[in-house]
Order: structure tokens, then sequence, then C-alpha cells
């Protein structure tokens, strides 16, 4: 079983991650992932699990972490900024290559934390950028909240009007930030990047303008239900390995 440190980081220590160390004794690097948030992330855990497991085997140093207000992390999700985020993102970064050289970190994002690490890649150049199912837009992320909350209603009958569901879990200042983002990838173009995507070709065509190349799985199923599929999961989690060793 590969070997991991349980830690809080950052300057008051309210990040919580998991550093996976290498087994093998020729260290490849290290790796950072950034998870997806709110709902998303509970459905992407096992796999981001499994991915970091299997990255640490191959000689990696893996680091996954929770942003502010998210997961073990500290802070209410209503009251974080954008700009917290970005810092958390930096003190990963930081934590990371603590243990590693500058020079041979890559990055794995999942959802909405793609568009956080193209932003981020302004400042910090990763060897290699690893996308799974990136949100073009903000606003395309906002939308994927909407929808959580009508299967909330629909399975649960947790009834919240958008606005309402909205405010539960986005401080005014991040939904406004997010509502007037329009969103880009224009920063990874420096990185060799790649994203993996369903058969959607608008995304398709979106990103490749953005220099990143594409893997396409036909089958990429609803974050709602990818907790289901472990088959894709497994597939999923080969492609990530396959792409980021």
């Amino acid at each position: 079983m590969t070997n991991s440190t349980p830690l809080y980081f950052g300057p008051t220590g309210e990040c919580f991650g998991i550093l996976q160390h290498p087994r093998s004794q020729t260290h490849q690097g290290g790796i950072l992932m950034c998870p997806a948030l709110y709902a998303e992330s509970t459905k992407a855990h096992w796999a981001s699990r499994k991915l970091s497991q299997r990255l640490a085997s191959l000689g990696y140093w893996v680091l996954r972490f929770d942003y502010r207000g998210m997961g073990n992390s500290w802070g209410a999700p209503a009251q974080i900024k954008l700009a917290d985020w970005f810092d958390d993102l930096k003190h990963a970064y930081d934590l990371l290559v603590s243990h590693v050289d500058a020079g041979n970190v890559s990055v794995m994002a999942t959802r909405f934390s793609c568009h956080l690490v193209s932003e981020f890649t302004f400042k910090e150049q990763f060897d290699k950028a690893v996308f799974w199912d990136p949100v073009l837009t903000p606003k395309d992320w906002l939308m994927a909240l909407s929808n959580w909350r009508e299967i909330q209603h629909r399975e649960f009958g947790i009834t919240f009007q958008t606005a309402e569901y909205h405010a539960q879990i986005l401080s005014d200042e991040l939904l406004k930030n997010l509502q007037e983002d329009s969103g880009s990838y224009r920063g990874v173009n420096s990185t060799s990047a790649v994203a993996i995507i369903g058969a959607n070709q608008q995304t398709r065509i979106k990103l490749s303008d953005y220099g990143i190349r594409t893997r396409c799985v036909t089958d990429l199923y609803d974050w709602n239900q990818i907790h289901l599929h472990p088959f894709y999961v497994h597939h999923i989690v080969d492609l990530l390995a396959e792409e980021l060793g």
C-alpha cells in the first residue's frame, strides 16, 4: 500500500491535503491533483484516490487537496471568494515543490478546477496539464450547480429557487465573479495540455482553439450518475494515468 501523509497546509493551516509518497526509488517528479467542487467532488473522490495511488506507485509525489470551504478544509462555502481558491492552489503548489523540483511538476484538474488551473498557469509553469471533463466557462459550471439543485428536489424533496440555492453555497462576491467571467484556457498555451472529454464537438473545437489536445470518451457519464459506473471510472483512471505518466 502506498504511504501517504494527511496534513493541513497554507499560512493559517486551513487547507487539508493528502500527500502520497512515491513507492519507487526512482522519483519521477510531482503531480498536483486539483479536485472538482461541491457535489461533483464527492462523485470524483474514489477515482481521484485510485489515481493518486497509481501515480505514487509509478514513482511520483502526488498531492490531492480540498479547497477552503470544501471537504476537510476549513471555511464556510458561502463565505469563500474566488481569490481564496487561487490562493489555495498556490499554497498546494508550493507544498508540492518543497518535495520535488519546480520544473518537474504536472497538474491534473477536474471540472471547474480546470478553469482555476488555466488561470494559475499564467504564474507557474507545469510540465503537463491534464483536464478531466473541463467546464468551458464559469457560467457553465453555475448551470451544473443548478442541475444538481433539481436532482436534490427530485430525489429528496428539497426545494430551492436557483438564487436561493446559490446563496447557500456561494458568497455574493464569488457569484458575481463567476457571472462576469467569460472563461478562457489561454493560460495553458505554453503547457503540454490534454483534456478528457465527452463526444461534444463544441467543447473539442473550443479547447483546440486554446491549443489543448483532446481525447474523447463517448460514454462520458453525467456527473450525477458517475458513481454508478465503476467500469467507466476505471477507464478514466487508466487514461489519466497514461497522460500523466
